[in-house]
């Protein structure tokens, strides 16, 4: 009987001590953060971070590869990958911002579907500024309450063919009278109202280069664009008396 509680307080202990050191030396010492670009490393550790066990990298490693990790807001999914007893790797991918509109001095920032991001003093570089939307209410990861939802198909429409042709645009400008307006320096775009945009930017990638190399402010008028026509006309606004500029492609 003493044999047998010598045994199971050896076996005890040995498990204690494989406990301890599982813990000492699977602590998480280095935390490596990719894929991020709107939110930085210590906003995404103290999101994905938040339990107890996370201190464990092989604890944290299978929390999240079991899909039982956080779920967060601003974040589409998350890659862990264990480099060493203390050192874990996290793969982040980030939703898509698709644009912001600026309400009194703050920015709202939102994706395609007009969930709230981001609310900042800072305008980000990079996404598209639109105007002429009025928020009606908003909060943090909520829904970006406007008078019409449908608006939101023509930002991400924009925002993905901006990004795809790499414009240079200070912003768009939305409105139920007169369509779309694009601005990029001191050259204005109208586009007007169309069911289809990607021929109209397909064509203004080609075009914009050349009439902002003129350093003259002035229209490009797209309203009546056809996929396929030869010429589209920029005016400039110090040359009106002049005849319009026909840029060929």
């Amino acid at each position: 009987m003493k044999r047998k509680k010598i045994v199971g307080l050896i076996i005890f202990m040995v498990l204690l001590l494989g406990i301890v050191f599982f813990f000492f030396l699977c602590s998480v010492k280095t935390v490596k953060i990719s894929g991020n670009e709107y939110y930085s490393e210590d906003d995404i550790k103290e999101k994905l971070m938040t339990e107890i066990t996370d201190k464990n990298t092989i604890l944290f490693f299978l929390r999240y590869s079991m899909g039982k990790g956080n779920e967060i807001p601003f974040i589409q999914q998350v890659d862990v990958e264990l480099k060493s007893c203390s050192s874990i790797e996290v793969k982040v991918y980030e939703k898509r911002m698709t644009g912001c509109i600026r309400n009194m001095n703050e920015y709202i920032y939102f994706d395609k579907d007009g969930t709230v991001m981001e609310v900042s003093k800072e305008q980000f570089s990079g996404i598209p500024f639109f105007t002429g939307l009025k928020a009606k209410g908003y909060h943090l990861y909520g829904k970006l309450e406007v008078e019409d939802d449908s608006v939101f198909s023509i930002i991400l429409s924009f925002s993905q063919l901006i990004e795809r042709y790499q414009l240079s645009v200070d912003k768009v400008h939305i409105s139920s009278i007169h369509g779309v307006t694009m601005y990029s320096g001191n050259v204005k775009i109208l586009f007007g109202e169309q069911k289809m945009y990607d021929a109209a930017l397909a064509e203004l990638n080609d075009m914009l280069p050349k009439v902002l190399a003129l350093n003259q402010a002035g229209t490009i008028d797209m309203r009546d664009f056809k996929e396929g026509q030869a010429t589209t006309v920029f005016k400039p606004e110090k040359q009106k008396k002049k005849k319009s500029r026909k840029l060929r492609k």
